[in-house]
Formats: C-alpha cells, sequence, structure tokens
C-alpha cells in the first residue's frame, strides 16, 4: 500500500504586491486592470474593504475606479503549475463580486488551460450576480483541465465592465491528490477503520430550492455514511452544525437549514468511528477532531479501498 499524498503546489495572498511571477494582461489598455489593492485604498477607488478572511491586500479589478469609456477585460494569471503525477488538483480562495445591478453586464470568470485543454482557456466558474457573502469561499476540481498536466496556467478574468464595480480575490491555494495505491492483489483497509469519503459527488437542487439530491459513485463502501453541515462563513474551522445520518446514494436532503451552508460527505463503521473528511491545504480536514454527530466518537483516517 502506498499511502495517498497531498500537497500545496501554489498559496498567495497577494500581501502587498501581486507577485512579478504572475501575469497581468490589461485588456482596455487604459491603464486599469488588476493591482493588490489595501485599506489604505492606494488606487483611489473609494470602494468598501471586504470583510476577513480577506485583508491586508488582496488582488482588485475594479471599474469604478476607470473614468473612460473603454470596457474593462483584465486578466490575472497564476505562474505555470506543473503537476506530472498528480491526478487531483484542487482550486481554493476567497472572493467578492460587487455586481452593479444597475448595468448587470459585468462579468468575473475563472478559467484554466493547459495542454489537456489544447492550450486554450476553459471556464470553470462565472459569476454574474453579486456575490452571496462577503467575502465569497470558492472551491473547485480542476482536475480535467489541469490533473497531470506539466504546464497549468489559472486565470481571473473581469471583463465586459464599463464604470461599474468591482471584483476582489485573495488566499488562493492550488492543492494536488495523489489516491493512495494497492501494490498487491488484494489489499485490506488497515485495522478496521472506516473507508475514506466516497468519490464523485453532485449535489442537485430543487426548483424551490426545498431540497437536494446527493448521489455518489460508491466506490468504497462502507457500513455508514452520513452528511455533516454547518455554516458557510465558519467553513474555514469546519464548524459543525448538524448531520443527516446513515445516508446512501442517492439521497434526498429534504428540510434544508436556514442560510448558506458547507456540507460534506463522511463514511464510518457504523459503530462511532467516522473516516476521513478528505483533504484540506494543508492536510486532513479538521485534523482528528471528529463531528460529534450520528454517534461519532473517534475519527480514523487510514483506511483505504481494495
Amino acid at each position: 500500500m502506498i499511502a495517498q499524498q497531498t500537497g500545496v503546489t501554489l498559496s498567495e495572498t497577494f500581501s502587498g504586491s501581486i507577485p512579478a511571477t504572475w501575469t497581468v494582461v490589461d485588456g482596455s489598455g487604459d491603464g486599469h486592470t488588476w493591482f493588490a489593492d489595501s485599506s489604505g485604498d492606494p488606487a483611489g477607488c473609494g470602494s468598501p474593504n471586504p470583510a476577513a478572511p480577506i485583508g491586508g491586500a488582496w488582488a482588485a479589478a475594479d471599474s469604478s475606479c476607470a473614468s473612460g469609456g473603454t470596457r474593462m477585460d483584465e486578466e490575472l494569471i497564476t505562474p505555470l503549475l506543473d503537476f506530472v503525477g498528480q491526478p487531483i488538483v484542487t482550486l481554493e480562495f476567497d472572493h467578492w463580486f460587487e455586481w452593479d445591478p444597475a448595468q448587470q453586464d459585468e462579468i468575473a470568470d475563472v478559467d484554466v488551460r493547459s495542454s489537456l485543454t489544447a492550450g486554450q482557456w476553459v471556464n470553470v466558474a462565472r459569476f454574474t450576480g453579486a456575490s452571496t457573502a462577503n467575502p465569497q469561499y470558492e472551491i473547485i476540481d480542476l482536475s480535467a483541465a489541469a490533473g497531470g498536466a506539466p504546464d497549468v496556467e489559472i486565470r481571473w478574468r473581469y471583463h465586459n465592465a464599463k464604470q461599474d464595480f468591482y471584483w476582489y480575490v485573495d488566499n488562493v491555494v492550488v492543492h494536488y491528490t495523489v489516491p493512495g495505491q494497492c501494490l498487491n492483489d488484494v489489499c485490506a483497509a488497515p485495522g478496521a477503520a472506516p473507508p475514506p469519503v466516497p468519490g464523485d459527488m453532485r449535489a442537485d437542487l430543487s426548483a424551490d430550492g426545498s431540497e437536494i439530491t446527493l448521489s455518489w459513485d460508491g466506490t468504497c463502501a462502507a457500513a455508514s455514511t452520513k452528511l455533516i453541515y454547518g455554516p458557510l462563513d465558519q467553513v474555514a474551522t469546519h464548524a459543525v452544525s448538524g448531520a443527516v445520518c446513515n445516508i446512501a446514494s442517492p439521497e434526498i436532503w429534504a428540510a434544508l437549514p436556514a442560510g448558506d451552508l458547507f456540507f460534506l460527505l463522511i463514511n464510518g463503521d457504523g459503530q462511532g468511528m467516522e473516516g476521513s473528511w478528505g483533504p484540506a491545504t494543508e492536510g486532513e480536514r479538521n485534523g482528528l477532531s471528529h463531528s460529534n454527530t450520528c454517534g461519532a466518537t473517534v475519527k480514523e483516517i487510514t483506511g483505504s479501498c481494495p
């Protein structure tokens, strides 16, 4: 057995400046493009400051700074990133997109390109309305466009903006996961630990927003599976406020709690032991602390799949 490996390829907080290794493209050619903003308002835009965890300095594209008639098309691009031998790639960042409701035209895109995309930008996230929180946290699976590639770039593109509002980006983290491998014909889970988190999960919100249908690939059989959840603004500390116990794919999560939520799907042994919460930017999410839900008394992350 080779254990699962995780690591951080890029971590950037834009403390004081946009690094020289990043690329800024002033698409409008008028000098108004991405810059390192702060509470000192270095560009004199007069725009509000974001809330924590955005702080110190952050990357900003602010069309309220531009007084001309040219529509902005501004790009902020990471340095080349190498994920050879690393099939699972994840992007996390905090942002605040303040969309002008009067004009309703500015667009905030996150794009990826690599040899897997034939060098063409592929959109992985688009925002066309104001952020639902200040700031808003995003986690995006880039594996299809970046996993295993030696030449990955990620772009934040603020465009079609003309004297509108702004887009702030901060706390960018790109990390990878290399799944564990079995080197024998049969590879059993060590001890009695439950298998890790289920594989690909899909969540479909109903039209009226009253329920979510969850489904997952079930690659790892487990004695029990549960869904834990908490307030989205506390996702950094994984503060758990509840759980849905003993679920199976597909599962309809009805009577949703109010507010913006984060949620995680977790396997267990059905006898008080829960498995991994999945990798975070630095190792296991929430360390070895269990959720204290559905009878959990211990967390054991060494489980694996045959």
